[in-house]
């Protein structure tokens, strides 16, 4: 019985690591300090940065704190991103997460810069915005209410848009 209980245990052990494994994305430099690879990265939303944010954890006597998806998060309002970096440089789509691990929005980039189809979500998952970043000065944009309700297409400066795609999108 001892010996079923311990071979059960280490099965289970051993299904719980490789699920964790796969769901890991590890944040790697490469030789020269350029981020590469798949990275998980936090931010806060723009309009909550009206001054110093400070998260006090006293239980933890760590310099540096990595947030447990589903358990810490939902106490902060802190969107995570997820992508690909090549040569530190943002490439392909990133995808980003509101606390409640609803798609807040999936941006594609190419050599660090936005380009191609991106689109924006409300925190209840319907769509925001969409539009496609390409190499014109302006760029129309669709805008849908809370319920997902096409409202609006307006033309906004290339340069404006991605202005707001790094602060306030």
């Amino acid at each position: 019985m001892k010996v079923c209980f311990i071979l059960v245990f280490s099965l289970l052990s051993c299904l719980m690591m490789n699920v964790k494994a796969q769901n890991f994305v590890p944040n790697n430099i490469d030789s020269i300090g350029h981020k590469t690879g798949m990275w998980s990265e936090f931010r806060i939303p723009y309009q909550l940065l009206d001054g110093e944010v400070l998260i006090k954890l006293p239980e933890i006597e760590k310099e540096y704190y990595s947030l447990k998806k589903g358990e810490d998060r939902k106490f902060f309002p802190i969107i995570e991103c997820v992508g690909n970096y090549e040569n530190g440089l943002k490439t392909d789509e990133w995808v980003e997460y509101y606390w409640n691990d609803t798609i807040c929005s999936r941006i594609n980039y190419e050599e660090g810069i936005p380009y191609g189809y991106c689109v924006k979500f409300w925190i209840n998952g319907k769509l925001k915005l969409d539009f496609t970043i390409e190499n014109s000065d302006s760029i129309p944009v669709s805008h849908y209410d809370e319920n997902g309700v096409f409202f609006a297409k307006k033309m906004i400066l290339k340069r404006d848009l991605i202005q707001l795609i790094y602060t306030r999108l």
